[in-house]
């Protein structure tokens, strides 16, 4: 399944197929992000998880 990081106002990930409800993640809890990036279409030297 694939899922898209969002970070504001919160984090979530939402994932693309819509029948998926988005996850919620609550801040005091760790994140790691594990993937293969197919495109980057903004600098990314200034992107940070809040």
């Amino acid at each position: 399944m694939v899922k898209k990081l969002e970070t504001r106002p919160t984090a979530r990930l939402i994932a693309m197929n819509k029948l998926y409800a988005p996850i919620d993640v609550p801040e005091y809890v760790g994140l790691d992000v594990f993937g293969v990036a197919i495109t980057v279409i903004h600098s990314l030297r200034h992107c940070r998880l809040q």
